[in-house]
């Protein structure tokens, strides 16, 4: 089965099967991972990059996705890049000649999903191959709204939709000056007909957290019941489906 994600930025890693070359890896940012993949495997004459042509073929081993922009997540992976020069990951341990390159970039991938800023994104680990699956050492566990994934991915083009228009339920959060683009959330919990603007909602759960921009939980102003905003916004679009 593949999963569809609309407005898709990804970083994912490659692994080398190449006899001569086996065991490079590859870090790169992808808004369509299944072109993206035959580009490498096609050289740079098919827009491949220049430091994986000529030695695939590569396999499309998992990718992260979920970042809210390009910029977002071409940061993170210039992160993953260069864990020794990010001064977020200063406390990463360096790789040990025992030690892999795969092991290795998947250890950083697993401590940057814990520090500052990405451990507040709504993002998913996805592993697109499942012969390469390691499992997460217990100390390292992302964050419980950070789902994990199998299976193969699919960019969707993000549809045109026009503005929603009428009166809010019962129980709405309000927000002044709302855009018509603002999409409303639900809350999942069943019996809640709790429905608010995105925005609204995040600018609620972000009062007990004024020194961060990005909300990831907090109590449903009409159930009470502790809610994730990634939750929500994945049952109204299906965005963050896995």
């Amino acid at each position: 089965m593949v999963v569809e994600v609309e407005g898709f930025f990804g970083v994912y890693l490659l692994f080398c099967t190449n006899p001569k070359y086996k065991g490079r890896i590859y870090i790169g940012f992808t808004v369509n991972p299944e072109r993206r993949i035959l580009q490498h495997n096609g050289g740079k004459q098919k827009g491949g990059a220049w430091k994986t042509s000529g030695r695939g073929p590569w396999d499309m081993v998992l990718i992260v996705h979920g970042f809210p922009s390009d910029i977002a997540a071409l940061r993170f992976e210039w992160a993953w890049q260069h864990p020794h020069v990010s001064r977020r990951l200063t406390h990463v341990p360096r790789k040990t000649k025992k030690q892999s390159s795969f092991d290795f970039h998947l250890l950083v991938l697993y401590h940057m999903l814990r520090v500052a800023p990405w451990n507040r994104l709504p993002l998913t680990l996805r592993w697109l191959r499942q012969e390469y699956h390691r499992e997460l050492p217990p100390l390292l566990q992302p964050p419980l709204h950070m789902p994990l994934a199998y299976g193969q991915v699919r960019a969707k083009p993000i549809a045109k939709t026009q503005g929603e228009g009428g009166a809010e339920a019962e129980g709405a959060v309000q927000l002044q000056s709302a855009s018509q683009r603002c999409r409303a959330l639900h809350c999942f919990h069943p019996g809640c007909s709790m429905t608010a603007h995105i925005l609204c909602l995040a600018k609620l759960f972000l009062r007990n957290e004024p020194d961060h921009l990005i909300p990831v939980e907090g109590l449903c102003p009409r159930s009470a019941v502790m809610t994730q905003l990634r939750v929500c916004y994945k049952t109204q679009r299906g965005r963050f489906i896995h």
